[in-house]
C-alpha cells in the first residue's frame, strides 16, 4: 500500500481509469480521491474521506467498479 505521509498525491491505475489519491490541508485536513477515465479531463467521481487509507480503499473499489462495467459492455 503507498505511504500515507506522502507529501504527493497517490496515483492509482486500473484498465482506462486512474484515480489520485490527494491530501487537503487549507481550513482543514482530510483525503479525497478524483476519478478519471485515461486521457480524459472528465471528474467521474469526487470524494472526501476522513483518512488516507480510507480513500485508498474507496478509491479502489470504484476503480474495480468501473472495469467491471467497461469488461461487460466490449
Amino acid at each position: 500500500m503507498p505511504d500515507s505521509d506522502a507529501a504527493e498525491p497517490t496515483r492509482l491505475e486500473r484498465g482506462n481509469y486512474i484515480a489520485d489519491v490527494l491530501h487537503h490541508t487549507s481550513v482543514e485536513s482530510f483525503w479525497y480521491y478524483i476519478i478519471q477515465r485515461r486521457g480524459s479531463r472528465e471528474v467521474i467521481d469526487l470524494v472526501k474521506c476522513d483518512s488516507y487509507e480510507q480513500a485508498i480503499a474507496a478509491s479502489q473499489q470504484v476503480l474495480e467498479r468501473l472495469n467491471v462495467a467497461a469488461a461487460r459492455n466490449r
